[in-house]
């Protein structure tokens, strides 16, 4: 057998190579749980070693490679670094070397210590295989119990969201009825005043309406899901910025729109407008303390698959630490936030086939909302 002299010293040297490698090792270093006594620590050196110069099994099929699980699970569960176990792994090939040093056939050691080592990196490679999977599975187990508590917030949410519409639509849908009627009256009376102020309240009353139509969009209710309608990017554009108009002129904002003619998106028309009414107003907002001219711009384009909306504005670029954290329910860095806006506003583009990103640098933050092109198949059978 080959290495045959080699092996026969590394078995009569074996407790050496034991004693040099555990002396070697610092305490963050060393791989055995200190639950484990000397005794169990001594067993598991010595059938390593023996795997190590099992020459005759395939490094692979070597019953102590089944044991590689076993280890990494408790190393992962005490937090070890691959560092560290890195450095474990270099520690006992200088024990080999320690050893062997001496040897009197340095030819034939330096061969034997070659293959010595590819079986060692072998277990070292199985280890950090299945210290990957551990983690994957452990990581995969996390997300999905994050996963759970998130779908339940939005649940409680959605009931919140319910039982709100109800307590409000009843008396707008009133306030509404006798809206009507005063206006009625007014125009027959010809009270040019009165009309600018019942204007007002009607449009505070649809931007109410609107904010409700958000919330609602965390409800499961279907007794509260919007109709869908196909409408143009342009009147969907007006009938958003019918009611920010005020603030934009308030605060100074210069606005553009760069539009695609002819071009209809199918959409729940109020929850859209909530989505751009919601994005329009944080620009407001991140554009009060700006000092320089304030610019909003407002660009629409389509690819085959997409119609696409981008809603850019010129202030503060967004920070970095909450980036990660803009759609998730509860943050917000705003004094006064409720940190439901964008959450809403992400629950709303899903419901209608879109998405919601964003690109932000010192510059300018850039809003990109997509829209989904209806199914061609769809379309033609439709038609």
């Amino acid at each position: 057998m080959a290495f045959e002299k080699e092996l026969q010293f590394l078995k009569e040297q074996k407790k050496t190579v034991i004693a040099r490698w555990f002396s070697s090792l610092n305490r963050e270093d060393d791989i055995y749980p200190e639950q484990i006594d000397i005794t169990e620590r001594l067993r598991v050196a010595n059938l390593f070693i023996d795997f190590i110069a099992d020459f005759h099994i395939e490094a692979e099929t070597h019953p102590f490679i089944i044991s590689t699980r076993e280890w990494s699970k408790k190393n992962y569960q005490q937090h070890r670094s691959f560092s560290s176990i890195l450095n474990v792994n270099d520690k006992l090939k200088d024990a080999f070397i320690n050893v062997f040093i001496d040897y009197e056939n340095s030819k034939d050691v330096l061969k034997f210590l070659e293959v010595l080592f590819k079986r060692q990196n072998i277990f070292f490679r199985e280890y950090c295989e299945s210290h990957m999977k551990i983690s994957l599975e452990l990581l995969n187990e996390k997300d999905s119990k994050i996963d759970k508590l998130h779908n339940d917030r939005l649940n409680l949410i959605g009931k919140m969201a319910s039982s709100m519409a109800h307590e409000i639509r009843n008396p707008l849908t009133a306030i509404a009825g006798f809206l009507k009627l005063i206006r009625q009256d007014i125009l027959n009376r010809g009270q040019t005043q009165l009309q600018k102020y019942i204007d007002v309240i009607d449009d505070e009353f649809n931007s109410i309406n609107m904010h409700i139509t958000g919330f609602l969009s965390f409800s499961r209710n279907k007794a509260f899901e919007e109709k869908k309608i196909e409408i143009s990017i342009m009147d969907l554009f007006n009938s958003t910025l019918f009611l920010l108009n005020p603030r934009l002129t308030n605060e100074n904002i210069h606005l553009t729109i760069n539009n695609i003619e002819n071009c209809k998106i199918n959409i729940q028309k109020i929850s859209i407008q909530q989505v751009m009414s919601n994005i329009i107003s944080n620009a407001i907002d991140a554009l009060i303390t700006v000092k320089f001219d304030k610019l909003i711009r407002i660009v629409s384009f389509q690819d085959e698959e997409y119609v696409y909306i981008h809603i850019t504005n010129n202030g503060p670029e967004i920070p970095n630490e909450i980036r990660n954290l803009l759609f998730i329910p509860f943050m917000t860095n705003k004094e006064n936030g409720t940190g439901l806006g964008l959450a809403i506003c992400r629950e709303i583009m899903t419901k209608n086939n879109g998405e919601i990103e964003f690109e932000s640098n010192e510059k300018e933050t850039n809003f990109i909302l997509s829209f989904k092109k209806k199914d061609k198949k769809h379309h033609m059978s439709k038609s």
